[in-house]
C-alpha cells in the first residue's frame, strides 16, 4: 500500500514542485500551487524517511522544491503563483518542517507570531480585517502550538475543544476532524493542552459513520495516536478499497474561504492532500502493527 500511495504521489507533482490540486471561485477552476500540502507532507512522512528509500528520494526532492519559494523571514504564503497576505498556519508548519529538516527558521517567525496575536490565540492571516477583528483559527493554532511549544495557546484550544461538536474553521472543511489530525501530531510530539483525544477519536470510528474525507482524517488520527482496535482495522479496509486504478484517493473538497464581507466562496479540492494524509495513516498503521 505505502508504494501504491507514493507512486501516485510521484506522477502528480506538478512542474512548480507542488502536489497536484484544485480551487473554484465559483465560476472557473484552477491549479492550486501551494507550499502547505508540500509542508503537510514533509511533517507527515518524517519519521519513516529512513526506512522507506522511495519515501526519502521523494522528500528530499519536495524540500528542494520547496526551498526554492522560501521568502524572506520565512513568512510563508499558500500560494507560489499568486500574491497573498501570509497564513499563520503555512508559516507555523512550514517553520516546523525547517526546524525538522534540520534548517533554521528566521528569528522573524516569533516575533512576528508575537506581534499578531492575542494572549491566547494566533490570527489567522496578515491582514487589517484579521488584526482589527482578532480573528483566530481552532486547527491554525494546533500548528502554532506545534512550532512555538507556548502552552498559552492551550487556553484558545481548549476553549475550541469544549466546542468540538460544533467547531468551525475559516479555512478547514470539516473542522473538527482536522482538529483530531492536527492535534494527534501535537500529542505525540509531547505536547498537551490536558485534554485527550484518543477515546473521542475512538468513538468516531466505531460509529461506522463515517464517510470520505472524515473518515480519512480520523483513521490516521487513531493511527498517530497507536490506537489498536478492529474498528481502526476495519477503517484502514473501508478507505483502501476506494483506492483508484492509479493508486490515489478520490476526490475531495476539503478548504473553503469566505471573503471578510462573506461572499466570494472559494472552494480547494483535489486527490493528493487526502492521500497525503491516507500514507501517514498507514505508515503508522503498518509499523504499529510489525
Amino acid at each position: 500500500m505505502v508504494d501504491t500511495l507514493i507512486a501516485f504521489l510521484v506522477t502528480n507533482i506538478t512542474p512548480f514542485g507542488t502536489f497536484k490540486a484544485f480551487w473554484s471561485d465559483g465560476e472557473k477552476t484552477y491549479e492550486d500551487n501551494n507550499v502547505f500540502f508540500n509542508f503537510v507532507f514533509l511533517d507527515a512522512i518524517y519519521d519513516f524517511r529512513g526506512k522507506y528509500p522511495k519515501i526519502k528520494t521523494l522528500s528530499d526532492s519536495v524540500l528542494k522544491w520547496t526551498l526554492k519559494y522560501r521568502p524572506k523571514g520565512d513568512m510563508w504564503v499558500y500560494w507560489v503563483d499568486r500574491k497573498i497576505y501570509p497564513d499563520f498556519d503555512d508559516i507555523s508548519l512550514g517553520s516546523l518542517v525547517l526546524r525538522k529538516c534540520g534548517l533554521k527558521p528566521s528569528p522573524e517567525v516569533k516575533d512576528t507570531i508575537d506581534k499578531y496575536r492575542t494572549k491566547t490565540c494566533v490570527f489567522l492571516f496578515k491582514t487589517p480585517y484579521d488584526v482589527k477583528n482578532k480573528r483566530c483559527d481552532c486547527i491554525a493554532n494546533i500548528n502554532a502550538l506545534r512550532y512555538l511549544r507556548d502552552k498559552s495557546i492551550c487556553n484558545y484550544l481548549n476553549r475550541c475543544w469544549g466546542k468540538i461538536d460544533k467547531l468551525a474553521s475559516y479555512t478547514y472543511e470539516y473542522a473538527k476532524y482536522f482538529f483530531y489530525y492536527f492535534y494527534s501530531k501535537a500529542l505525540k510530539e509531547g505536547l498537551t493542552c490536558n485534554f485527550d483525544i484518543k477515546d473521542r477519536v475512538l468513538s468516531e470510528l466505531k460509529s461506522d459513520t463515517l464517510r470520505g474525507l472524515p473518515l480519512i482524517l480520523t483513521f490516521t488520527s487513531a493511527s498517530i495516536l497507536g490506537i489498536r482496535d478492529p474498528s481502526v482495522d476495519k477503517a484502514y479496509k473501508k478507505i483502501s478499497s476506494t483506492i483508484m486504478e492509479d493508486g490515489g484517493l478520490p476526490e475531495y473538497k476539503y478548504f473553503y474561504i469566505y471573503s471578510p464581507q462573506g461572499y466570494n466562496d472559494y472552494s480547494f479540492f483535489g486527490r493528493t492532500f487526502p492521500t497525503i494524509i491516507f500514507l501517514e495513516g498507514v505508515l503508522h498503521y503498518v509499523e504499529g502493527s510489525n
